[in-house]
């Protein structure tokens, strides 16, 4: 892991502009009708998705790309086969290559017999064609009575418990965005034609669910990123576990710190080696160009998120590399809404509190050894 640096870094990215609204006991309104309850750990978002899940009396809707069979897993898993049997509709859809200790053990007989109606996505074996390993379904959503969802970056996996990550809750008009989501991939699963177009949400006007079609070969929340960068004023927070990043992502970002943007990624300093050595790679540049690099170092960091010039916020799935952008079935929420971006903009400031500034005179010491391993990674940077 990279060591704190020498010097005395910078005041995080607005640290005293907002109100201290972490973990929300109470949902906070949005003067657009959504209810938003965030969650900054695993442990916290299971709990809320359980008791929601416990509650519910007509569907439940899951969509999953990392699942481990053990204590949580066991406890939802639980839950859903009791509502199955109490007769509500209950739908799942796992992603096998994220998941496969549990396409290779006894749950999903169990479920299907308790009348879940479960169903991986893309099997392996399935696909007999060149790169039919692709696309993954690396989204995360719950959806509960079609009147309550959830995503963000939290998977079902126990040794994730006391990760920094983030997950949202909603409920109000924007629910129907997330239904018409998950039909969809329902539908592909089911090898029926997908639903050709987004209906006529009511919507909340200030916020969508942007989903990837890789089969379309454009990301429009890709799209909508970049057309936020490029609109940027004065403040750019970055929050991507891995950073490892599409180059027109790098160029841009570089751009926007050399014409005056105050421009800050945070990413996971406890990730697995090769990953932190290849993102590191990238970090020169940036660096020259006045971007503030930041390694969070509380814990391992899992949350997807932007926020730009305090206007423009995003919460999803997406990682910002090549397979999210342009080959895995993603989804993430885009807003306009000041709750939501408040509350974004308030995690990045905490978020830089349990952070190493990383510096270049740091950048250039780092261990030979790291140096290596990410020159002998580079070639396959663009397949991850």
């Amino acid at each position: 892991m990279i060591g704190v640096s020498d010097s005395e870094p910078s005041p995080p990215f607005c640290k005293d502009d907002f109100p201290r609204v972490l973990n929300c006991p109470a949902p906070l309104r949005s003067p657009a009708r959504t209810a938003w309850r965030f969650y900054t750990r695993p442990q916290e978002a299971w709990e809320a998705m359980s008791a929601d899940c416990e509650t519910a009396h007509q569907s439940i809707d899951f969509e999953q790309y990392f699942v481990r069979p053990n204590r949580i897993c066991t406890h939802i898993f639980n839950i859903l086969m009791k509502k199955a049997h109490e007769g509500l509709q209950v739908r799942m859809i796992v992603d096998p290559f994220g998941s496969y200790p549990l396409l290779l053990s006894r749950w999903p007989g169990r479920l299907r017999r308790a009348g879940v109606r479960f169903h991986f996505y893309n099997l392996p074996w399935v696909q007999c064609r060149i790169g039919g390993l692709l696309p993954r379904d690396h989204r995360k959503l719950l959806i509960v009575d079609r009147r309550i969802a959830y995503t963000g970056g939290v998977c079902i996996d126990q040794r994730m418990a006391d990760w920094r990550d983030t997950e949202v809750r909603i409920s109000g008009p924007l629910v129907d965005e997330c239904v018409w989501t998950f039909n969809r991939i329902w539908d592909e699963t089911h090898h029926r034609e997908p639903i050709p177009k987004l209906p006529p949400f009511r919507g909340d006007g200030l916020t969508t669910l942007l989903t990837s079609d890789p089969s379309v070969h454009r990301n429009v929340f890709f799209e909508a990123l970049v057309r936020e960068l490029e609109g940027a004023q004065a403040t750019v927070a970055l929050t991507s576990p891995y950073f490892i990043v599409h180059d027109r992502l790098i160029d841009l970002l570089g751009q926007l710190a050399r014409r005056g943007v105050r421009v800050q990624v945070i990413f996971a300093n406890r990730s697995h080696p090769g990953l932190r050595s290849l993102a590191l790679m990238s970090a020169g540049d940036l660096l020259a160009a006045g971007v503030e690099l930041w390694l969070y170092d509380r814990a391992m960091l899992h949350a997807k998120t932007a926020v730009i010039d305090t206007r423009w916020a995003s919460i999803g799935s997406s990682n910002l590399d090549y397979l999210s952008l342009f080959a895995n079935q993603e989804a993430n929420l885009v807003t306009t809404d000041p709750v939501a971006v408040t509350v974004l903009a308030d995690h990045f400031a905490e978020d830089c509190r349990h952070a190493v500034r990383l510096t270049e005179s740091v950048w250039q010491q780092r261990p030979w050894w790291q140096k290596l391993y990410g020159q002998a990674l580079r070639p396959i940077r663009r397949v991850l």
